[in-house]
């Protein structure tokens, strides 16, 4: 009998709730809508690892991915709503990936492939007509695969210096030094220079890597807009976000190994978008995105006493394209 007027009180105070926001909203000249588009646009990740053999490494590439994204807003009041955002990769091309060594040049390149997906969530406190303050969370994925290996032009050189004392020290006075154990643990898990990736003739054969990468950040940010604000005709907005990394997953494939952070590197977001708003409650609007995440290095030992580790990377997208909004 206690749960039951327990749960009858639970429920009057979401009726009630739900009530106040109903009649709010019939006051309120902003509109509720939704939103889908698609577009087309480069993201880039990289990789930097303070020692590698001696050496510092850093792995780049650079790739064209299609996007489709939907969402809306729900209006509480004037003042008060909520943004729904989520955006997927249709598909993702292959690019190339070149591991150069600062002062060398390029030891191997192989062929790679990223996917993106990412949700967010927003809170909407709109301080005038126009501009509002968001306070938010992100959850993103992204799929990072390595495949095809081979060597660069700089390989043998690279092989060489790594067995020559004098030269090995050079740099290490150049940089910062963790230790020489921690530099062969780096070395033998991100220099793939032996038969497992080049066949007797030294040509390449097909071995994949994949890491997945999950997290949650986060954010808070201006935005200004009057898409559906009671007006109709030309329509603007622009966005600023910041946020940080509340939790971070990584998971390699290849080896079934994990590791995770809280609370360490950042998330930066822009956006802006012009379009058309009719009568009819329906817009257009053509939209560019750019985003930046920071992570730092993650380092543990693993079950069997061996030091794994995911090198500082970070993952830049910019992103051009149109969508169709409407609020019936």
């Amino acid at each position: 009998m206690k749960n039951l007027r327990w749960y009858l009180c639970l429920g009057l105070l979401i009726s009630s709730g739900y009530a106040l926001a109903v009649e709010a909203k019939k006051k309120s000249s902003r509109k509720d809508y939704s939103y889908f588009g698609v577009g087309y646009g480069p993201v880039s990740y990289t990789e930097k690892t303070p020692q590698a053999g001696g050496f510092k490494l850093e792995m780049g590439s650079v790739g064209q991915n299609m996007f489709v994204r939907s969402g809306g807003y729900v209006a509480v009041n004037d003042k008060i709503g909520f943004y729904l955002d989520s955006l997927n990769n249709s598909f993702a091309n292959t690019q190339k990936e070149s591991w150069d060594i600062q002062g060398l040049g390029t030891i191997q390149t192989n062929d790679t492939q990223i996917e993106v997906n990412e949700f967010n969530f927003y809170l909407a406190n709109f301080f005038t007509k126009q501009q509002a303050w968001l306070f938010g969370i992100s959850q993103n994925r992204a799929v990072f695969s390595r495949f095809t290996f081979r060597n660069g032009p700089k390989m043998e050189a690279y092989n060489e210096a790594r067995n020559t004392p004098e030269i090995i020290q050079i740099y290490r006075d150049r940089s910062e030094v963790i230790n020489a154990l921690e530099d062969e643990e780096i070395y033998e898990q991100y220099i793939k220079r032996d038969a497992t990736n080049l066949d007797g003739e030294g040509n390449p054969i097909h071995v994949e890597v994949t890491e997945k990468f999950l997290g949650i950040s986060l954010l808070a940010g201006y935005q200004f807009t009057n898409f559906f604000d009671g007006h109709a005709g030309l329509s603007y907005f622009a966005k600023a976000v910041a946020g940080v990394p509340a939790y971070y997953y990584v998971e390699n494939f290849s080896n079934s190994t994990t590791l995770d952070s809280y609370f360490d590197g950042y998330d930066i977001n822009l956006a802006a978008g012009i379009g058309w708003e009719t009568t009819m409650g329906i817009a257009y609007r053509l939209q560019y995105d750019m985003g930046h995440r920071f992570r730092s290095l993650i380092s543990k030992i693993n079950s069997v006493g061996q030091k794994v580790i995911l090198p500082e990377n970070e993952l830049t997208f910019h992103r051009l394209g149109g969508s169709i909004l409407w609020s019936f």
